[in-house]
């Protein structure tokens, strides 16, 4: 078997562009209960890695494709090396830095491993295993299933024969690149007004026209997952339809400007526009993502139990309507512009292309880390993202059984901490019922303030869970 050519998706062309002025990493970082020794960490990734089919990838001249090496050429070049760090003492602080420097390394432009790893010790009693992955070459859920061999294998849980894949569920059924002349033009006129709309929409952004390193703030909370279920029946939705209405209202609430005017917001939701059956496992790690765009006039004041099936009935209406071809055929028009425009307009305009408030990413673990959960090595799993040139607030919801996480990750130069830390302190009472139905400034800017990022509670939490 030879080199491997995938062309890429409209909305891949469009990170190749926006990579120009900051990395689009993210990062999967576990929690252990133990703390294995470095160099068996670095052979049961390798060992992961091999049984994977993992490879090295490039983008070809043109910027159009993703060359996968051969598998032979891969096994010849050796794994992904671990990074072996030290937190002198326990704290946000070193945490952070450490995620904001593993977040803004650019991997290599020529061909190079889609993933590097982290070994992070803290104190001589906590260890923490990160995969750092490229987000144009890769996605969550084809890291997840490296991290997952990763962690069998510490674990001493090998087995026999080939891996369960990761079993997710796309709305979209149909690439961009599938569909008829007619769909296109439907397509072009849906991104047209799509664009129009988005303009009117309230969006803080970051800086795009300097060219530093973009500090990110990141922010953890957790809730039980049965409750939140519970809650989301009452409304008639899912449990992510939950968190985005939450969401929603709390952006509505935090950027709201006049007593009782509306806020026009736009939230983006990545979808997956791969068919796994068609490609081998080593490729089946490459993403092939498109995005929903769910926007929403709310107004502070408003009901909750109103928000929430508004936004899930657009969702489910955006899943139906095939939106998710149809962006990545947006990204390639978008593209094409941004190739013909010159570097200081791109600057200048680019955040406003797509303004975004934030995008939620949903990952459900539930069965596909049983065994992990239940041996007892895993202790936590965090996901954080690089929060890319135009999108100041990534959200992931990490769901494990029978726990729920919410991780952020947020541009320092948009948001404050603060504001980050009471704007998840809102949407996590929130679903979980805690709020009276009927939103209200006052009782927002009242809510108390959590910390950032710590890990200690989540780590108790998790044991009692």
């Amino acid at each position: 078997m030879g080199e491997s050519l995938l062309p890429l998706n409209g909305f891949q062309q469009m990170m190749l562009r926006w990579e120009q002025h900051l990395p689009l990493n993210a990062m999967h970082l576990v929690e252990l209960k133990s703390g294995p020794d470095s160099r068996v960490v670095a052979d049961c990734l390798s060992a992961a890695c091999s049984m994977l089919g993992l490879r090295r990838v490039c983008v070809d001249g043109a910027g159009r494709n993703l060359l996968w090496e051969s598998p032979l050429a891969s096994r010849t070049v050796p794994a992904p090396q671990v990074a072996l760090r030290s937190l002198a003492t326990a704290g946000h602080e070193n945490l952070s830095r450490v995620l904001n420097c593993e977040l803004n390394e650019r991997f290599e432009s020529g061909m190079h491993w889609p993933v590097r790893a982290v070994q992070i010790e803290q104190d001589n009693h906590t260890t923490f295993l990160g995969l750092v992955y490229h987000h144009l070459v890769t996605d969550a859920r084809g890291i997840s299933l490296l991290m997952r061999e990763w962690l069998r294998r510490l674990g001493d849980h090998s087995f026999e024969g080939a891996s369960q894949q990761f079993e997710y569920s796309s709305p979209a059924t149909e690439s961009a690149d599938r569909t008829g002349w007619k769909q296109g033009i439907a397509g072009l006129a849906r991104t047209a007004q799509d664009l129009v709309t988005l303009m009117r929409c309230r969006r803080p952004m970051p800086d795009f026209q300097t060219s530093r390193r973009i500090q990110a703030g990141f922010h953890e909370t957790s809730a039980r997952l049965s409750l939140l279920k519970g809650y989301a029946r009452v409304f008639g939705a899912t449990v992510g339809e939950l968190v985005l209405a939450a969401l929603f209202e709390a952006l509505t609430l935090l950027l709201q400007e006049r007593p009782r005017g509306q806020v026009p917001m736009a939230l983006c939701l990545p979808v997956d526009l791969r068919n796994p059956a068609e490609q081998e496992t080593g490729v089946f790690l490459g993403q092939m993502l498109g995005s929903l765009t769910v926007q929403d006039t709310g107004s502070v004041g408003e009901s909750f139990s109103g928000r929430v099936s508004r936004i899930a009935a657009k969702v489910r209406t955006l899943k139906q309507s095939g939106r998710a071809a149809g962006h990545s055929m947006q990204m390639k028009v978008m593209s094409r512009l941004w190739d013909l425009a010159p570097d200081w307009v791109n600057r200048k305009t680019g955040p406003a292309l797509i303004p975004l408030a934030g995008c939620l990413s949903n990952v459900n673990f539930t069965q596909f880390m049983m065994s992990e959960v239940q041996s007892g090595l895993l202790r936590a799993y965090h996901r954080f993202s690089g929060t890319g040139p135009l999108v100041p607030l990534m959200i992931s919801l990490t769901t494990l059984p029978s726990t729920m996480s919410l991780t952020t990750s947020h541009h320092s130069d948009v948001f404050s901490d603060n504001q980050i830390t009471r704007l998840m302190t809102h949407v996590r009472l929130r679903i979980q019922g805690e709020l009276p139905d009927q939103s209200s400034r006052l009782l927002y800017n009242s809510l108390p303030e959590q910390g950032g990022f710590e890990l200690a509670p989540q780590r108790e939490w998790s044991r009692a869970a």
